[in-house]
């Protein structure tokens, strides 16, 4: 589901019938069956954790559901926090205007061109995401130099530049499967949290065993 009720009725899984008509129709549904208190907003959880961006290759992880106010009388639902706001039949599209307007001020905070309204909701929002998680992972992979100690049929164990040693599992570690034990190599990697290897590419032998 995308969202659960904390009052009013259930709006139904977006993932599952988000480019179905039906959907748009139980998702106004919802609202309207709320019509007669034209004054009370209704609450909802944001069931998301994560939010995919660039194609779900950097995921943006939430510390805690949002809530989504909906307004029957505007027919309008949104998370206010984020500043996001759209019709409740287009409620399918939630995460990526919320990822859109997360995008939209890290760019802007990037290039120290936030207004003042905008600089405060942009710390309210990196409040409720794992920023430095979201940092490390679309961070681009580092150029970095190394030699292969130990090469077994599921892992790679490289003693890295700078004296550190990294055993490498199966299938980042498939990336090193032309190289011998003691070969010296440099490779672009992108590094996760811990600093540990996710990807390795642009391999270059700089010295054979």
């Amino acid at each position: 589901m995308i969202l659960t009720p904390t009052t009013g009725p259930t709006l139904h899984s977006a993932e599952a019938v988000a480019s179905d008509s039906a959907y748009v129709k139980k998702a106004s549904e919802a609202v309207a069956a709320a019509k007669p208190d034209q004054g009370r907003r209704l609450k909802y959880e944001f069931e998301r954790e994560l939010l995919p961006l660039e194609g779900g290759q950097v995921l943006l992880h939430l510390r805690n559901r949002l809530m989504v106010d909906v307004d029957p009388a505007t027919m309008r639902c949104g998370v206010v926090e984020w500043g996001v706001s759209l019709p409740v039949t287009e409620v399918a599209d939630l995460p990526n205007r919320l990822a859109r307007q997360f995008l939209t001020l890290f760019s802007k905070a990037d290039r120290d061109s936030l207004d003042q309204a905008e600089s405060d909701q942009w710390l309210r929002i990196i409040d409720q995401v794992d920023y430095r998680r979201f940092c490390i992972d679309r961070a681009a992979p580092q150029y970095v130099e190394g030699v292969v100690e130990t090469k077994q049929p599921n892992f790679v164990r490289v003693r890295w530049y700078d004296d550190s040693v990294e055993k490498i599992d199966f299938p980042v570690a498939s990336a090193l499967n032309v190289l011998k034990k003691g070969d010296e190599f440099g490779a672009y990697v992108k590094l996760g949290l811990g600093n540990k290897a996710m990807s390795i590419e642009r391999l270059t032998i700089l010295s054979a065993a």
